[in-house]
């Protein structure tokens, strides 16, 4: 019997293959050199974002050898694009591994607010997803024969090869993009007065730019913040706390909340792990918050070995109930939901939130 993922790989190409797909768009498990997903020995195009330190216990220990694995998609003849934001180190291995594997590698020029100024995907990182996507979709287009050769990015020249002039129909595609937990916000109809921000951030880049994207919604604003965090398995968890304080001096935490990301659905539960043993983890996360935060009040720091007990907490302590109007008057508090897509998943299912917003 296969792993999981390469068992959900394998069903993948089944059904791509009997619904006859125009167009599959693959995306790898981890890395990409010995990925199950890498079995395609001739893609259309390949397109590889942001790399930042990520499953080192199975890509490598250092940026240089995550880049490796991640360039192993590369195949000869067959272009392959990625972002000017790269960090350098990185980008030397990309452009070594394209040499290695003759084919060209191609740097996309960033969208910007005023390529399209409304879009659904929220936070400055998503201009460069956005960027490759476009780039990735109109290389398809043009080897599909969809479009003419000299259809670049704007559909200028290619020595241009800048978006100013974006058709409309990929302006109009961008601005009703939705990316359901990621930059994420939303109300729940009961508890007006929260306002939950939720990202499946993983990484410290990603951290980085969950954090940078609430700011950016809340510009010189002041108010009670919660955090509600749980580390996506196998990252170093002291490590994202670091960052997480690093990037919320400003932030008034009036409570931590760390939680197993399990929810009353059966197929939420880690059955490989035990709850003694979680519960450990969870000690583990609170000591981690007290090393970088010294003088946090210990008492506002809860454990929760579900989710629901977490939400039912910070709704009770925190929210207006809406049927009893001016019976409670707790003041608009914010949520920040980060650390894995596991845990944001669970919020989102448990606050019974529309994955269309």
């Amino acid at each position: 019997m296969p792993s999981y993922f390469r068992f959900l790989t394998v069903m993948a190409f089944h059904v791509f293959l009997r619904e006859k797909v125009d167009v599959a768009v693959l995306e790898v498990g981890i890395g990409g050199e010995y990925d199950c997903t890498n079995v395609i020995t001739r893609p259309i195009v390949c397109g590889i974002a942001s790399i930042g330190m990520d499953h080192e216990n199975i890509l490598g220990d250092s940026i240089q050898k995550i880049a490796w694995n991640k360039s192993g998609i590369m195949k000869t003849g067959v272009p392959v694009f990625t972002i000017p934001t790269q960090n350098p180190s990185v980008m030397k291995v990309l452009a070594e591994r394209a040499e290695e594997k003759k084919c060209d590698l191609k740097v996309v020029p960033l969208l910007t607010m005023s390529d399209f100024t409304t879009t659904k995907l929220q936070g400055n990182h998503q201009y460069e997803n956005a960027s490759l996507a476009v780039a990735l979709a109109f290389e398809w287009l043009k080897k599909v024969k969809m479009v003419g050769e000299g259809y670049h990015m704007g559909g200028g020249s290619a020595a241009e090869s800048k978006y100013s002039c974006l058709p409309p129909w990929v302006i109009d595609i961008l601005a009703n993009t939705r990316w359901p937990g990621r930059s994420h916000k939303f109300v729940m109809d009961r508890y007006k007065n929260i306002t939950w921000y939720a990202d499946g951030a993983h990484t410290v880049e990603s951290i980085d730019a969950c954090l940078s994207w609430y700011h950016q919604q809340n510009k010189d604003q002041e108010k009670k913040c919660v955090l509600l965090f749980s580390p996506a398995a196998g990252r170093d968890a002291g490590v994202l706390i670091k960052k997480l304080v690093s990037c919320t001096r400003d932030i008034r935490f009036v409570e931590v909340i760390f939680t197993r990301k399990i929810t009353g659905r059966p197929d939420s539960k880690n059955k490989n792990v035990k709850v003694a043993d979680s519960l450990s983890d969870l000690e583990g996360l609170k000591e981690r918050w007290l090393e970088a935060v010294p003088d946090f009040d210990p008492s506002k720091i809860s454990m929760f070995t579900n989710i629901q007990d977490s939400i039912e907490m910070i709704t009770k302590k925190y929210g207006n109930p809406s049927e009893l109007k001016n019976m409670k008057d707790n003041e608009n508090t914010d949520v920040i939901v980060t650390g894995s897509l596991h845990l944001v998943g669970g919020v989102l299912d448990v606050t019974k939130t529309p994955l269309i917003y």
